[in-house]
């Protein structure tokens, strides 16, 4: 249902941006101000975005937006927005995300950040007002969150944080391990995420978050790492991978079969990832 309404609001984006503006600040109905907003955070207008950032930051118009008063719908119609913006990525939604992002207002309803960060997280390539973000809300609850966020941007800043991440020992063993299935699986097949697995190896990081980045590489075990979720993580095919990640993963691949250490799972996956 979501999606119909997305693409239906997306074909209506080209002619009314300005009448959409005039109606996120006057009109008081609240499905036009939603569709409007909605229309506007995917339009790419970086005035437009402006806008809508800077009445974000307003408990005024946050008001028309939600029903700030009931728990159950007081981010609902704000999803929506920022899952627009998520869908349509642009330098200007980059930095609307990262004004919010530090914004009293907005930040009242510590909900808003769950939906946020996806958005903030969809701009490539990361920007040092984004990575200072993902830095402040790792320590604000989000740290396990903010993994698969980081690893699926896939761009340098954004890495090099998750790499951080992944070593940092303030940081419960069993956490970084879960963090390892949900970040690496669905992205296995990128090379910067096989060389960045490839470099945590040479650091000193405690060996079941090593196994469970390698894992993550060669294997897929999806009923043992996930559970019975509705849907877990999917693992890219090897075979259809590009040529410079199969590389990186036979040459990681290598490395690793040289340890004595392996678990035998590991070492067979290996074996059939390096010869496919």
């Amino acid at each position: 249902m979501l999606a119909l309404c997305f693409a239906a609001l997306a074909a209506a984006v080209p002619a009314g941006i300005k009448k959409d503006v005039q109606t996120l600040r006057t009109s008081h109905v609240r499905k036009k101000v939603v569709e409007a907003a909605m229309r506007i955070a995917g339009s790419g207008d970086p005035v437009a975005l402006r806008q809508l950032g800077d009445l974000l930051t307003t408990q005024e118009f946050l008001a028309r937006l939600d029903v700030l008063d009931d728990p159950q719908r007081n981010v609902t119609n704000l999803s929506y927005v920022l899952h627009a913006l998520k869908s349509n990525p642009t330098e200007a939604t980059g930095r609307l995300c990262e004004a919010i992002a530090t914004n009293p207002v907005f930040l009242a309803n510590d909900d808003r950040m769950m939906f946020l960060l996806p958005a903030l997280a969809a701009v490539r390539p990361m920007t040092a007002g984004a990575e200072a973000v993902f830095r402040k809300t790792n320590a604000e609850g989000f740290f396990n969150g903010n993994g698969p966020l980081l690893a699926a941007n896939g761009s340098e800043r954004a890495l090099a944080l998750l790499e951080e991440m992944f070593a940092d020992r303030s940081q419960e063993v069993e956490d970084r391990v879960d963090m390892a299935r949900e970040s690496i699986v669905p992205n296995r097949t990128k090379v910067s995420i096989v060389r960045m697995v490839d470099t945590l190896w040479e650091r000193s990081v405690e060996r079941e978050v090593l196994l469970a980045l390698a894992e993550s590489i060669f294997e897929y075990r999806p009923d043992e790492w996930f559970g019975k979720v509705r849907n877990p993580p999917v693992a890219p095919d090897w075979s259809k991978a590009p040529r410079d990640a199969r590389d990186a993963a036979a040459a990681l691949g290598r490395k690793l079969s040289k340890r004595a250490d392996l678990p035998a799972s590991l070492r067979a996956a290996i074996q059939a990832v390096t010869k496919s």
